[in-house]
């Protein structure tokens, strides 16, 4: 009786994924459903023929299960070989899929690592480019205040930031003693 109900859990457990098989593999196994009350109620039958104490009951019991049972059992196993055959290629082209998809994942992904480390290096340059031009106008400036030309043009604050804020500083320097000489 236990090994029944183990068998009624299983098919059961079948049922909840058959949705996703394909319908040859639905038909495999409507094909085992079909077979197994018949396949338990003529095994019942016979242990109750086995246990009924006639003349030679336990033999004949035997017969009839194995000329009954037998080929329900070999319909049965032949269509479990089937399944299982068909869910091993299934697993063999979804592992093959995963693979496939897995290799795009990681292409993609070095592919957008490369792209952002090289708009990280054109960021980096173009910033560094941008403060060394602004040092550079403000050192030549002050250089050219302490050699003594105050005649020059201001600079151009490009921000508000701290390289604009020393070139406003730089401005005020070259614009106060310039009112101081003059």
């Amino acid at each position: 009786i236990s090994a029944w109900k183990d068998i009624g859990k299983d098919v059961t457990r079948l049922e909840d994924l058959a949705p996703s098989w394909p319908q040859e593999d639905r038909d495999r196994l409507r094909d085992i459903k079909q077979h197994i009350p018949p396949l338990h109620d003529t095994e019942e039958a016979c242990i109750k023929h086995a246990a009924s104490g006639e003349h030679d009951a336990i033999v004949r019991a035997g017969n009839e299960n194995a000329d009954l049972v037998t080929p329900a059992n070999i319909a049965v196993k032949k269509s479990l070989d089937a399944l299982a055959d068909s869910v091993v290629v299934q697993i063999s082209n979804n592992k093959q899929g995963l693979h496939a998809a897995n290799r795009s994942l990681n292409l993609s992904m070095g592919f957008i690592t490369f792209v952002a480390l090289g708009i990280a290096i054109f960021l980096a340059t173009f910033l560094s480019r941008r403060i060394s031009i602004s040092i550079r106008s403000i050192s030549a400036r002050t250089e050219a205040i302490a050699s003594g030309d105050l005649s020059l043009e201001y600079l151009k604050a490009a921000s508000n930031e701290e390289l604009g804020q020393l070139t406003m500083a730089v401005n005020c320097m070259q614009g106060s003693l310039h009112m101081l000489i003059h």
